[in-house]
Parts: structure tokens; C-alpha cells; sequence
């Protein structure tokens, strides 16, 4: 059965996340991060691979989850739902997965 984890790596300072996010972090084969602009990257998957050990960095897969900044509500619902099937597809597998939140 898999299992999805959400962890929270704090304000944007690696020294902040909990040792309990790490350790789940550490657990899981797939991170998911949001991102907001399209050709912009992961602050908080740059976050989780600054304090994962480099030999558990290199093994996880990080699936990065488009958020866009705006008001427009038909360009959110798009997002979410795209997010929302990426997400479910990985759960699909039965594998134990994880999700970075950079809040």
C-alpha cells in the first residue's frame, strides 16, 4: 500500500527542518516539491537535497510539481489537477512516496 508522506522544511533555511522531516526525507524514494514560475526551480527541493547526506540525495527521485502564482482561477484549477495526477500516479505504484511542502 503506499503512503504519502507531507513534511513541511520550514521558512527557506536548511538549518531549520526538523529532524523528523529529515528522516522522512531520508526514507522515502520520491520528493515532491512545488515550484512557482515555469522556468524557475524548486526552493524547497533544493532545500531537501542541501540536507539529505549526498548518499541518499543521489538515490531519490525529485518530482517537481507546477504552482503558479496568479488569480486567475481556471489557471490554478489546471495546476492542481495536473499536480494532483502526477502525485496519484506515483501513489499508483505502491511504493512509499513523499512530499516536500515548502511551507
Amino acid at each position: 500500500m503506499a503512503t504519502l508522506y507531507g513534511v513541511g522544511i520550514g521558512p527557506g533555511d536548511p538549518e531549520l527542518v526538523t529532524l523528523k522531516a529529515l528522516r522522512v526525507l531520508e526514507r522515502v524514494p520520491v520528493i515532491c516539491a512545488p515550484y512557482t514560475r515555469q522556468e524557475g526551480e524548486s526552493i524547497a527541493a533544493q532545500i531537501a537535497a542541501a540536507v539529505l547526506p549526498h548518499e541518499a540525495a543521489v538515490n531519490k527521485e525529485f518530482l517537481t510539481l507546477h504552482f503558479p502564482m496568479t488569480r486567475d482561477d481556471a489557471q490554478l484549477a489546471e495546476a492542481w489537477q495536473e499536480a494532483a495526477q502526477q502525485v496519484a500516479g506515483r501513489l499508483a505504484g505502491g511504493e512509499r512516496r513523499g512530499l516536500c511542502d515548502a511551507g
